[in-house]
């Protein structure tokens, strides 16, 4: 099975546009979203719309929830707090009611899918290296955990003898007795330096992760964005992958 795992479109229509024309130049068979639909951009009822008819299976993520009232808004910085705030302006009821029935972890085809980490994910810890993974693959029983989050793609993986390795690989063979989490970037908003979209193809049969980069019309976005008045911030951080 050929799957799309994606994260963080963030409301970032041209973005998630582009990431799935890609999908389907790919073949992918199923996609699976795990989380931050909503926050920094400008288009969250357009995502969310376009999100229920790309998916498979759908989480929440932290701006979700604190759309919804489900983590405070203290939690946020300045910036996406505005946004959040912008948000709830615009949003429909409709897809408010959307956000309140989705998931923040599930297993999925022997897969173990959560927006930032398989231990107390409602908690919305980071996973940025082999060290933060430590604790957290005790946490899942399958051989893969996909995360998002952090909008940095990376790859970490634990082997038989539990020695625990990885980075900013943008492959990997999945090896017989290891254990991976995978983090897949994000749509709407990577900061590793890399502006353009990112997601991860992988490959059940094949036993292959990699993380595919889309570029994508950033100018419309950004275009979007100041004509909503969000933060300046947020407008230029697009541009530069930060």
């Amino acid at each position: 099975m050929k799957y799309a795992i994606f994260s963080d479109i963030h409301s970032n229509l041209e973005a998630f546009q582009a990431a799935l024309d890609s999908m389907d130049r790919e073949g992918t068979e199923k996609r699976i979203f795990l989380g931050d639909i909503v926050g920094y951009g400008a288009n969250p009822n357009e995502c969310i719309e376009l999100l229920k008819n790309n998916s498979d299976l759908v989480l929440a993520g932290n701006h979700d929830y604190g759309l919804i009232g489900k983590t405070g808004l203290d939690r946020f910085n300045r910036y996406a707090k505005e946004a959040l705030l912008w948000t709830k302006e615009v949003i429909s009821e409709d897809n408010i009611d959307y956000l309140e029935s989705l998931p923040i972890r599930e297993e999925f085809d022997s897969m173990t899918l959560v927006h930032s980490s398989p231990k107390e994910p409602e908690r919305w810890h980071y996973i940025t290296n082999p060290a933060e993974a430590t604790e957290q693959f005790p946490a899942f029983n399958t051989q893969v955990c996909f995360i998002g989050h952090s909008h940095h793609p990376i790859i970490i993986e634990m082997t038989q003898a539990g020695e625990i390795s990885g980075g900013l690989e943008s492959e990997m063979q999945i090896k017989s007795g290891h254990c991976y989490i995978i983090n897949a970037g994000s749509i709407g908003q990577p900061r590793d330096g890399n502006p353009d979209a990112a997601y991860c193809l992988y490959d059940s049969e094949q036993g292959l992760a990699k993380i595919i980069r889309v570029p994508y019309n950033i100018k419309g976005q950004q275009a979007k964005m100041k004509k909503a008045g969000l933060p300046e911030r947020l407008i230029d951080r697009i541009e530069h992958g930060k």
